[in-house]
C-alpha cells in the first residue's frame, strides 16, 4: 500500500480507525485536529521549488506551540538520501549549502 494511491474506502476506514483509537485514549476529538489542508497552488509552488533538492517528502506530525496543545499539524519535510534536504548557496563549493525549509501553515480541521 505504501507509495501509491489507495481506494477511498480504505482511506475512510483508516481515518475512522484513527478517530476511534484517539477517542479510546480519552482524547476529545471534537477539539482535536482531524486534518490539515493546504491550498494546491501554494503547496505545488513550494514542491516545484524544492523538488530539485529532494527525493522524498516526509509528512511529520507536530503541535502548535501555544496552549492548549489540542491542535496538531503536519510538516511536509523534503529529504534527500535519507536526510533533510539542503540546497547549495553557490555552485561547486562543497559544504556551502543551507537547509531547505519545510512546509506548513496549513488550516486545521476542526
Amino acid at each position: 500500500m505504501a507509495g501509491k494511491p489507495i481506494p477511498v474506502s480504505t482511506a475512510n476506514e483508516m481515518i475512522r480507525t484513527y478517530l476511534d483509537y484517539m477517542t479510546k485514549q480519552g482524547v476529545d476529538m471534537g477539539k482535536q485536529t482531524h486534518s490539515v489542508s493546504f491550498t494546491s497552488a501554494e503547496l505545488m509552488s513550494w514542491m516545484k521549488e524544492v523538488s530539485p533538492y529532494a527525493d522524498e517528502f516526509r509528512i511529520c506530525m507536530g503541535a502548535y506551540m501555544q496552549e492548549p496543545f489540542d491542535k496538531i499539524t503536519t510538516i511536509i519535510w523534503p529529504y534527500k538520501d535519507g536526510h533533510p534536504s539542503r540546497k547549495p548557496l553557490s555552485q561547486g563549493k562543497d559544504g556551502d549549502d543551507e537547509p531547505v525549509d519545510p512546509f506548513n501553515d496549513g488550516n486545521t480541521h476542526p
